[in-house]
């Protein structure tokens, strides 16, 4: 077996090996605390909940990570299927959708993976706060980098700049 210290492989010494493996053994054996239990429970239970996107934010721990989803060579069966990605929750669009280690959420695959976001009316009151993937509509509100912006039409598809740098195309800045 190998290691990697300061950037160079090395050959592990008969004894590190044993350590590695008995350690290994040893979290194989570990007795799982009843919150460990619950939270495998839950990932494998929650999308067999029905719940809107705003209230799976609220409870976007217990989803399965992408990564559990990659190593296992997951199907999801329907559309809508939830999972988290980094800090960020998604959702399946099309039914039978395969978990593939390179199709990571994110650009490139906005037809297949939906971000959840919290629901904001759009108002200036209540502003959608803007990321790059996303599609504007005409007249709703949106801040970025604690900048308001007015969309002035609507894109029909994921735009892929920060808002800032659509002032004059999609968005004007909204003078308070």
């Amino acid at each position: 077996m190998n290691k990697i210290i300061n950037g160079i492989l090395q050959n592990m010494t008969e004894e590190e090996v044993k350590k590695q493996k008995n350690e290994e053994m040893q979290d194989k054996l570990k007795i799982l605390t009843e919150s460990e239990v619950f939270t495998l429970f839950a990932k494998q239970q929650i999308n067999k909940l029905t719940v809107d996107d705003n209230t799976a934010l609220r409870m976007k721990s217990y989803y399965p990570t992408w990564k559990e989803l990659v190593d296992a060579n997951f199907t999801a069966k329907e559309a809508g299927f939830k999972f988290t990605y980094g800090e960020d929750l998604y959702k399946t669009i099309p039914p039978e959708q395969q978990f593939l280690e390179n199709w990571v959420p994110g650009q490139g695959t906005e037809s297949i993976f939906e971000r959840i976001d919290e629901t904001h009316i759009g108002t200036k009151e209540d502003p959608i706060p803007f990321k790059i993937n996303m599609a504007v509509f005409k007249d709703k509100y949106y801040t970025e980098d604690g900048i308001l912006y007015i969309c002035t039409r609507n894109s029909e598809q994921p735009l892929q700049n920060k808002a800032s740098e659509l002032v004059g195309h999609y968005f004007e800045v909204v003078e308070e």
